[in-house]
């Protein structure tokens, strides 16, 4: 008779973990994404695109686990020293919901392969890239997962450019930001610091 017991009790608690659903995270995408105000002078918003366009730009699958999604280009052009030569520089922000954590995950991993896949394909054997030590707890508290590099693009003439690849997911919402400009124009601790508003903006996962 205990045994009995003992084996419908498991069987219980085997049935009510299998039932269990994720909590997802609802906030809409482009809450989450950079704005405007975000950037300050002197960058403007270029574009703006959601889900379908989004897709189509990073040359993505679309899986029917992708729920939403934001993307924002903003663009500016600054004068660098020494030369004070004016150049265009730009930042692409995207947030993409899932319906899950494992689809958000794998969107991150694709989304990643096909931008720094991308970029090698624009600039062959000239650009090097390299993993940036970057502590998720550096972002914001909580559950997260993050991945930071940079992309240098030296030209035959000797002019190096420079790209910022900032991943990060939490659950099902996951985001990036890709900055693109000469050298220097951008700096790590700025690019973390776009993150940080972006991560910051996803609320902790319901427990």
């Amino acid at each position: 008779m205990k045994r009995m017991i003992l084996r419908v009790g498991l069987v219980c608690l085997i049935l009510l973990v299998a039932c269990e659903t994720e909590k997802l995270i609802e906030k809409p995408a482009g809450e989450i994404n950079l704005r405007l105000e975000d950037m300050g002078e002197p960058y403007r918003l270029e574009r703006e695109e959601n889900l379908p366009g989004l897709v189509k730009l990073l040359d993505l699958e679309e899986a029917p686990g992708f729920l939403e999604a934001n993307l924002r280009v903003f663009t500016a052009t600054v004068v660098m020293t020494p030369s004070l030569v004016p150049s265009a520089t730009r930042v692409i922000a995207a947030v993409l919901r899932c319906a899950s954590s494992g689809g958000a995950q794998g969107a991150l991993q694709e989304i990643r392969g096909n931008v720094e896949g991308g970029l090698r394909t624009q600039a062959g054997n000239l650009i090097s890239t390299e993993d940036l030590k970057l502590e998720p707890s550096q972002v914001t508290e909580g559950e997260l997962e993050v991945v930071f590099s940079r992309a240098t693009v030296t030209t035959t003439a000797g002019l190096r450019g420079e790209s910022y690849l900032l991943f990060f997911r939490r659950r099902n919402v996951l985001g990036f930001l890709v900055t693109a400009g000469p050298a220097g124009a951008f700096r790590e601790e700025e690019v973390v610091a776009l993150g940080r508003k972006m991560a910051g903006r996803v609320p902790l996962p319901p427990p």
